[in-house]
């Protein structure tokens, strides 16, 4: 195809016998070398209701240019949207600002799954105001099965953008991918809100991206979720971590992790653990885990190894406040990760405030190695219900101290 370099609306939703599925296929298999589907060298073009598949380049790519609308589309299947025919960069590109890639509305989302190389790929500086709302990347249509690609959102070095919303239908479904389903690179300001990463779009089983489900390096000010429940985010099932948030101490600070699910279902009771750890910081400072504010605390339980780590020497000043560790989300009830509710691994000087650390199958907290000095500890129930009146035991100690310097209570 051509590139288009004027302003341009194709609707293939008016193509005779449209019924939600897309009608019309544009297949990459003769493009050429690094072609793409549809090259957007304009400002405010409309792309619906299109399959396009197999392009040895990206299945859209936005260039230099804002405001285009991308929905409805079936970007690396087959208009049944149940088969692999990636295109092999990725779906969609976006080097440019204020893009919509989807929508809150079942007709304008679009199926970004089948092998592509990334399903979303945002980069540069200029790539910002962004919103990727209401699709299934890494799932069939049915959001049901598994039809994976690379990775499933990467922004690098790409600012302010947002990744579902607060409001019914804007959160995407980033499931099934073979490595990570969410990473930010060098992305500061990146608000996450409303997506279930690694489970199916009820939010019950485990289509679990084979890595991490989010990963957050060297990047600073990202918010995880928000303090109402269309904010959350479930990020479960994965193969690896959670959210992993790690890279340079100096720029990786202020993020938020607020209010999710992480290692269960959407409805908080039912363990959909993530493979190793629910949240780890690798010595990154001054972020948050839960925060001092109503409604900010996670529930970070059911996972295969520790709720929440940290770990290394810069892993200071980090804040962990106002979370369920261990328990259901009733607070009342155990659904243990398999290691411990906290562990400070050679951590200096963080704080462990006001949550409820229960249930686990080891330890409550567990502050080791001879770095975690100047950790305080307070304000926390542990081994009791939210409500400190029931027992809700951890497996060993409540609260186990191998390291200098550290203070319990106050």
């Amino acid at each position: 195809m051509p590139d288009i370099t004027e302003s341009v609306t194709i609707d293939a939703t008016t193509q005779p016998g449209y019924a939600g599925t897309p009608r019309v296929e544009l297949s990459g298999t003769s493009a050429g070398v690094n072609a793409s589907g549809l090259h957007l060298l304009a400002p405010g073009c409309v792309i619906r209701g299109l399959a396009i598949n197999r392009f040895a380049g990206y299945g859209v790519s936005i260039d230099s240019y804002t405001s285009n609308t991308v929905q409805g589309c079936f970007l690396g299947t087959g208009v049944y949207g149940t088969n692999a025919l990636g295109n092999n960069f990725g779906g969609v590109l976006i080097n440019s600002a204020d893009n919509l890639i989807g929508g809150t509305s079942t007709n304008n989302r679009n199926l970004i799954s089948g092998g592509n190389g990334i399903g979303v790929y945002i980069v540069s500086k200029n790539a910002r105001g962004n919103l990727i709302q209401g699709n299934f990347i890494g799932t069939d249509v049915t959001g049901s099965n598994r039809l994976g690609n690379s990775t499933g959102i990467f922004l690098s070095s790409a600012p302010s953008n947002t990744l579902g919303g607060e409001f019914t239908g804007a959160g995407n479904i980033v499931s099934g991918n073979t490595l990570g389903g969410i990473v930010l690179s060098n992305a500061s300001g990146v608000v996450m809100a409303g997506n279930i990463v690694g489970l199916n779009r009820t939010g019950s089983v485990a289509i679990s991206n084979a890595q991490d489900g989010i990963t957050i390096i060297s990047s600073a000010n990202v918010i995880i979720g928000g303090t109402n429940i269309q904010a959350r985010n479930t990020i479960s099932g994965n193969g690896g971590r959670g959210v992993l948030i790690y890279g340079n101490s100096a720029v990786t600070t202020n993020n938020l992790v607020i209010g999710n699910f992480i290692g269960t279902s959407i409805s908080g009771l039912q363990a959909r653990g993530n493979g190793t750890n629910g949240v780890e910081l690798l010595g990154v400072s001054k972020n948050w885990i839960g925060f001092p504010q109503a409604d900010s605390g996670n529930l970070i339980s059911g996972n295969a190894f520790n709720g929440i780590a940290l770990s290394g020497s810069n892993a200071s000043l980090n804040g962990i406040h106002g979370n369920f560790i261990g328990t259901d989300g009733t607070g009342s009830n155990a659904l243990a990760n398999t290691t411990h509710g906290i562990i400070v691994f050679d951590a200096p000087g963080n704080t462990m405030e006001s949550n409820t650390v229960s249930g686990n199958s080891q330890n409550g907290i567990y502050i080791t190695g001879s770095g975690a000095k100047g950790n305080t500890v307070l304000k926390n129930f542990v081994g009791t219900d939210f409500t400190g009146y029931r027992r809700v035991g951890n497996g060993l100690s409540g609260v186990r101290i191998e390291a200098a310097s550290n203070t319990v209570g106050g």
